[in-house]
C-alpha cells in the first residue's frame, strides 16, 4: 500500500488502514484525473485503471508531464480551474516541452 508513507511508518509503526479502505468505489461526482507521462509517482496505467470508477471523469493528460504537474504549466493550472468552475475541460491533452537533462 501507499499508506503511511515511508517517511511516517516508523513513527507510526502500527498505523495500518484496513482492508476495506482499498474497495472499489463509485462516484458520479465530477472528477478531473491529472496524468502526467512522467510520472513515478502515479502512473498513467494507474489513472487509467481507475476511470471506470469514476463515472463523471474528465481526463488530461500531459505529455512529459511529472508528479507535481500544475506546478510546471500555467495549461494545466488553467485547465484545473477551468474544470472547477465549469466541470469541463477545453483539452484532454497538453504536451509540454521534453525534460532536458544538465551534463557536467
Amino acid at each position: 500500500g501507499n499508506f503511511p508513507m515511508p517517511h511516517v511508518a516508523a513513527a507510526a509503526p502500527d498505523l495500518t488502514l484496513p482492508a476495506s479502505f482499498r474497495r472499489p468505489l463509485r462516484t458520479f461526482v465530477p472528477t478531473l484525473l491529472v496524468m502526467g507521462t512522467l510520472d513515478g509517482r502515479t502512473p498513467v496505467e494507474s489513472q487509467e485503471e481507475l476511470l471506470p470508477q469514476f463515472r463523471n471523469a474528465a481526463r488530461l493528460t500531459v505529455v512529459n508531464g511529472g508528479h507535481n504537474i500544475w506546478e510546471q504549466s500555467e495549461a494545466v493550472q488553467e485547465e484545473v480551474v477551468a474544470f472547477l468552475r465549469t466541470g469541463r475541460t477545453a483539452r484532454t491533452r497538453i504536451d509540454l516541452p521534453a525534460v532536458r537533462f544538465a551534463t557536467p
